[in-house]
């Protein structure tokens, strides 16, 4: 039934569930799985930048450390896959609209796995959802896998 699954990773506690129930579903069906990270610019999505004493050396250092930081997670999460016989290639994505890139990845998948921390109230509203924005307007299937609440 499915045999590309997308599996889009951040890196959070969220993501991390996502992904092994993703790695499960892929190694129990024989599916191959695509590991995406999408790195938001902070030159062109963050005003912290900006704030900086010297914004763009900022900026530019703190673009390489994200870099550097999602790297690491693919590989982590290619060793999670690994581990399972899990068929896996990674992709990293520098994109503005992280919702934008997934969707565009999507399209080359039977099944897209995200994680979702199931806000609400006022830190729904300032924090946003990419997995709501994504499924909002994908035609791929989506299996969304919701995080147990963080205590208070």
């Amino acid at each position: 039934m499915y045999q590309r699954i997308l599996i889009p990773i951040d890196g959070s506690t969220c993501s991390q569930i996502a992904l092994q129930h993703g790695l499960e579903l892929a190694h129990a069906l024989g599916a191959t799985v695509t590991l995406l990270h999408v790195l938001e610019n902070p030159l062109t999505t963050s005003l912290v930048g900006w704030m900086a004493p010297s914004p763009v050396t900022y900026s530019y250092q703190l673009l390489q450390d994200l870099r550097q930081a999602a790297q690491a997670i693919l590989a982590t999460a290619l060793q999670q896959a690994t581990r399972l016989s899990v068929a896996a290639t990674t992709v990293l994505i520098e994109e503005d609209f992280p919702a934008a890139a997934i969707l565009q990845q999507a399209a080359d998948h039977d099944l897209v796995v995200m994680g979702t921390h199931g806000r609400r109230g006022l830190d729904r509203l300032f924090v946003g959802s990419i997995t709501e924005g994504v499924l909002r307007q994908i035609p791929t299937p989506l299996l969304i896998i919701r995080a147990a609440p963080e205590p208070n």
